[in-house]
């Protein structure tokens, strides 16, 4: 198979191809997260009940995360109280 793409480079069809696309309104979706949970299919089924206090805890989303968009909605807890998110 063989193809060849070409493509305006000038920066007048750049910014109108940035003005005229499309916002993205659909939020990060959480994939997956580690340890884990426990799950039917799991290479490692326990590796939840092997996780210990004070151990991370690591989201993944589909894309990226905006820093600013998250900032005063996760709250990290040690014990009873609040600890500031790093």
């Amino acid at each position: 198979m063989a193809f060849q793409i070409t493509a305006d480079t000038s920066i007048d069809a750049q910014m109108e191809a940035f003005d005229n696309r499309a916002p993205d309104r659909d939020a990060p979706k959480l994939v997956s997260w580690s340890p884990g949970s426990d799950g039917k299919y799991d290479f490692m089924p326990d590796r939840d009940a092997m996780h210990r206090p004070g151990d991370p805890v690591t989201l993944f989303f589909d894309e990226p995360v905006l820093a600013l968009s998250v900032e005063s909605g996760v709250i990290q807890k040690a014990g009873a109280s609040e600890v500031p998110v790093k």
